[in-house]
This record gives structure tokens, sequence and C-alpha cells, in this order.
């Protein structure tokens, strides 16, 4: 578990009376995180993400927000004990399906099979939302060339409370960096059912730069941690779209005013997520 540290600060009322804490799950971790006793300059000095080493510090360097409030704990191995059944259940039936295909005919079967990995994205989503899972991350893809000015930007727009909770970039060596000649730069969101905070926090990315404008450049892509958590890549088995929004997406969608909230209506069952005809 990681730890939790607390530092007063001055409430937004100023308030002397009733100090809010801050609150960094990354503290007693240096050598990988920022520390609330180090400024942002500081921090993205000792630990530049281009020549820290992967064997020092890990698979990732973190950034959080110390004025965000603690994240309630998901229920993590229930979501990917139930994931992995429904991962699992939709490709028992597609074989059932594509086994049948010679007297459903190739049009039908891929019809059902398109209507059947709906029903799979909409039940994970649904089960992220009722185990808590539900945070997601925003994908900045820099040259190596402008990493170091772009998790800068993203390191201060973090720590004043401009975009999400936490953000990650990986260090020199590090499985997560591509092939070619660029890195990514993780920003995350608290719940990726509140669409208003999703395009808030994009939209605050346009701003200072980091993300194109509609219409503009290439998109950045938005993903759950549920995907990850349960290994959904860009390439799986079950021909899911690894991003939840892209960036071109968002920008022109009405958000929904807040997060879903679990536990309303009758929970269904494992048997229940997939259409049968």
């Amino acid at each position: 578990m990681v730890p939790i540290a607390k530092a007063t600060r001055k409430s937004v009322n100023k308030s002397t009376e009733d100090p809010s804490p801050l609150y960094n799950p990354f503290e007693g971790q240096p050598n990988n995180a920022k520390q609330l006793s180090e400024t942002v300059a500081e921090f993205t000095k000792r630990l530049p993400p281009l020549t820290s080493r992967q064997e020092d510090v890990g698979e990732w360097i973190w950034i959080a927000n110390a004025h965000a409030e603690k994240p309630r704990s998901p229920r993590m191995e229930e979501f990917i004990e139930g994931g992995q059944a429904l991962l699992e259940k939709y490709m028992n039936h597609r074989r059932k399906l594509e086994e049948t295909s010679p007297k459903l005919g190739k049009s039908a079967t891929t019809k059902r099979l398109s209507l059947t990995r709906d029903d799979l994205k909409q039940s994970i989503n649904e089960l992220a939302v009722e185990t808590g899972v539900v945070g997601g991350k925003w994908m900045l893809r820099p040259s190596f060339e402008d990493l170091p000015r772009v998790w800068r930007l993203v390191a201060e727009a973090v720590a004043e409370g401009r975009l999400g909770p936490c953000a990650k970039v990986p260090p020199e060596g590090s499985t997560h960096r591509s092939s070619t000649n660029e890195s990514v730069v993780i920003v995350y969101t608290n719940d990726f059912t509140d669409q208003k905070d999703v395009k808030r926090v994009l939209q605050e990315l346009v701003d200072i730069g980091l993300a194109p404008q509609e219409g503009s450049g290439r998109a950045t892509y938005y993903k759950t941690d549920a995907y990850t958590y349960l290994g959904i890549s860009s390439e799986n088995h079950y021909n899911l779209r690894a991003s939840l929004y892209t960036s071109t997406e968002m920008m022109k969608m009405t958000p929904k005013t807040g997060p879903q909230t679990p536990g309303k209506g009758k929970k269904r069952t494992l048997d229940s997520y997939f259409r049968t005809s």
C-alpha cells in the first residue's frame, strides 16, 4: 500500500481553524516521485526522464496533486476476477458463433459479434463503476527531444491543481517507451465516467499547448485504468478499441455533468451481460 503523507496548508477561505491536509501518495518514495518538500523545478532537475535510469527509479517517475482529496480504494481483485470472466465468456460466445457461421452466413455472424462486443465494452465499464475502478488517463506522445519540456509543463500543471490527481513518465530503459523516437506522458483523471472533468483536463492540455486544437494535429487518446488492468491494449484478441475517447471526439461532445454512481438499479448477473439473439 502506498504510504499516506500529510502536511498542512491554508484552506480556500484562509481559515486557520481547520487547515486542509496536503496528500501525496508518493511521499517517502524520493527515488521515483516528487516530495512535498521540493519544488517542481527541483523535482524535474533531480529526476529528469531522459537520463534517469529504470534500474534506479523503476518503471515510472510520478508527480501528484497534493491538494487533491485522497481517493477511495477500489475493489481491485473483484474487478479483475469479474473482468477476466467477462472476457472469457465473450471469447466462448465468439467461438460458438464462428462454429455456426456456415449456417448463419458471414454478414449475420459479423453483426452478432459486433453487438456482443458492444455488450462486452458496456459490461466492463459497468463492472468498473460497481467496483470503483474508475480512473483513466490522457496519453501524450512527445518526441524524446521534446520530452523534458512536455514533462515540465505537465508537472507544473499537476502541482498547481490544473490537471488531474497525478501524472507519470517512463525513465530511460523503461519498457513503456516506444521503440520509435517518442516517449509517453500519462495524465490521470479521477473518473472516466465524469466526462465534464475528462474534457476539462483535455482543455487544459490544449491551453498549455500539449494536446491538439479541435481538428488539428494528431489526436490524443484517453484510456481507462479498467482496460489497463485487464491487459487490453491496441492489439487485443477481443477486437475492442483500447481507447475510450480521442481528443477529437471529446472536444465535439457535450459532456455529462458528473460521474456515474454505482448501485443504481438491479445488479446484473454474468450471464445477463451478452445478447443471445
